[in-house]
């Protein structure tokens, strides 16, 4: 125990004279900037509809009266008061379309205004969304739609928050993806290996060490992330507990890949498509609606809305600690095969 001490010791020592220590505390400055300053809280998706409504002025006041009480979620409707009006107002709006409203024989008529680049999903969307305005128009219209909402409790994190989960998992729970495998490198390259292997010193004392560097780096990057962002909202012992886990796992995994390589540029190719399949889980993360097997078999996938659940008010505890203990346990499984090859491969 003493000598794994004294390693992790001269390790973290070493880690602040290099860069890549300086390199994530940089990252995690640079999201923390990013999140606060150039992200809004939350992202405004309201579309912008022209209208105009070619009909008398009692009829005109029920019909926008009416109109604007049914708009959809997100759209706004804007009346002008000519049709010449609506063509300067979508012309100074380039991102909106318009409506015009008339009647013919005592049935609603909807001439759509477009900019000429809507798709035809959009376009169908537009025509649905007035088509069922028209059909409450109709007398002795009733709706028969039964609106059931699953879950009340749910809670909806504000944008800008809900991005942490994300950036958490790739700058911090799989920093050692990269930046263990570069120490181990740097070490073959300078000797420090090479004298490591003639001490009493057992090959896991050595990897476990450098785990224990990620671990405090990414746990120091990811704390100061969700506090510059979450401020009061994260739950910061849950928090600290899964990142820990995350990042236990992430330093295994990065082990057991590079011990199949002999340098840094060689096992670039390997590591980068580790990180591009684990990012594929933040996908369905921010389009839960896709989200097939084969991403939610990732491991990132369950990282994602475990860090989510420390951000909640009310957290499911019970999601994060089986995750946590998940994480732990394979990284440990992941740390005896790596331990088995550099045994083999170290000084190589």
């Amino acid at each position: 125990m003493n000598r794994l001490i004294a390693t992790f010791r001269k390790d973290m020592t070493m880690s602040f004279r290099s860069f890549y220590i300086y390199i994530e505390v940089i990252m995690a400055v640079i999201i923390i900037g990013v999140l606060l300053f150039v992200v809004p809280e939350n992202f405004q998706t309201e579309s912008h509809v022209y209208m105009y409504a070619n009909v008398e002025a009692e009829m005109q006041d029920m019909l926008i009266e009416m109109m604007n009480g049914q708009a959809a979620e997100g759209m706004v409707l804007e009346w002008t008061d000519s049709e010449q009006a609506l063509y300067a107002a979508l012309e100074a709006d380039r991102s909106s379309s318009g409506v015009m409203i008339s009647f013919e024989n005592e049935k609603p008529v909807f001439e759509f205004v477009l900019q000429g680049y809507e798709s035809q999903s959009v376009r169908n969307i537009l025509e649905k969304a007035f088509l069922a305005e028209s059909v409450q128009m109709v007398s002795g219209y009733q709706s028969s739609i039964n609106l059931v909402i699953l879950d009340e409790t749910a809670e909806k994190l504000p944008d800008r928050i809900n991005l942490l989960p994300v950036l958490l998992v790739l700058n911090s729970a799989l920093i050692g993806l990269f930046i263990i495998t570069s120490y181990i490198y740097i070490d073959k390259d300078e000797g420090t290996i090479t004298a490591y292997s003639v001490t009493p010193a057992a090959t896991w004392q050595y990897l476990l060490s450098k785990m224990g560097m990620m671990l405090f780096t990414g746990t120091l990057t990811g704390l100061l992330t969700v506090l510059a962002v979450a401020g009061s909202r994260v739950h910061i012992l849950h928090f600290l507990i899964f990142m820990a886990a995350c990042n236990i796992f992430g330093s295994a995994l990065g082990l057991l890949v590079s011990s199949f390589f002999n340098s840094m540029t060689k096992s670039l190719g390997a590591l980068y498509v580790v990180v591009i399949i684990m990012g594929l889980a933040s996908v369905s993360y921010m389009m839960p609606a896709f989200s097939p097997l084969l991403i939610r078999l990732l491991p990132a996938y369950p990282m994602l809305y475990a860090f989510r659940q420390t951000l909640l008010s009310h957290p499911d505890l019970g999601y994060i600690y089986f995750w946590a203990a998940a994480f732990t346990a394979a990284g440990l499984i992941l740390f005896v095969f790596a331990n088995l090859r550099f045994s083999k491969t170290l000084t190589v």
